[in-house]
């Protein structure tokens, strides 16, 4: 049995991302965070970058949680994990061998392209 396996992001539902959203020490860095810029002319807050998700909408959204914006290259509900994180790799290194354990021949890894990304090189562009 080969068991689909996309190591970019996790459900916006998921208890590593409510952590997150809620600061906890652990799962704070988890994923993607940015706090954005603020408009000086609207005062507006807006994305840290005009990136774009693959469905054309903007690759940001606001958590009023959070107070930041978090990246998502996928859909909303998908925010991407943070590699640069150690607990991050050592948690997804847990998902696979759990998986393995239970007797799954292989894996069939889809998203690659979307792990790793510069966010803090990348200014907004109106």
């Amino acid at each position: 049995m080969i068991l689909d396996f996309v190591p970019n992001h996790t459900s916006n539902e998921s208890i590593w991302f409510q952590k997150s959203e809620e600061g906890d020490p652990y799962y704070k860095d988890f994923y993607v965070w940015h706090p954005g810029y603020v408009n000086e002319t609207t005062g507006e807050r807006i994305p840290p970058s005009n990136w774009n998700s693959l469905f054309r909408f903007s690759a940001w959204e606001w958590s009023e949680k959070r107070q930041e914006f978090y990246l998502h290259q996928c859909i909303i509900q998908q925010p991407d994990l943070n590699y640069r994180n150690e607990n991050v790799m050592r948690e997804m290194k847990n998902v696979l061998k759990f998986w393995l354990d239970k007797g799954v021949d292989g894996f069939r890894v889809d998203a690659i392209p979307y792990i790793f990304e510069t966010v803090n090189s990348v200014s907004y562009t109106h």
